[in-house]
């Protein structure tokens, strides 16, 4: 049986055993409605008529999350740290 007991570590803790981390999340959203129209109707013993009619609906998101730990090349150390 292992000697290993789970044990609760702090901000600072966590940075000294992994190193360092970060965490980068970046979100996206877009949302595009147009809508059109139009009817012309000419009578009185003559006959024009038109209708037109345009919906147009589209959407976008995204979501994107990078986390990192452990050393970084080329970052100094406690670079991410909180002090």
């Amino acid at each position: 049986m292992s000697d290993n007991k789970p044990m609760e570590l702090s901000a600072e803790e966590l940075d000294n055993v992994a190193g360092g981390a970060v965490g980068l999340t970046n979100a996206f959203v877009e949302n595009k409605l147009d809508t059109q129209a139009s009817l012309v109707n000419i009578g009185a013993n003559g006959g024009i008529q038109s209708a037109q009619t345009q919906t147009t609906t589209e959407s976008k998101q995204a979501l994107n999350e990078l986390k990192l730990t452990g050393e970084f090349p080329g970052v100094p150390g406690g670079f991410f740290s909180a002090s």
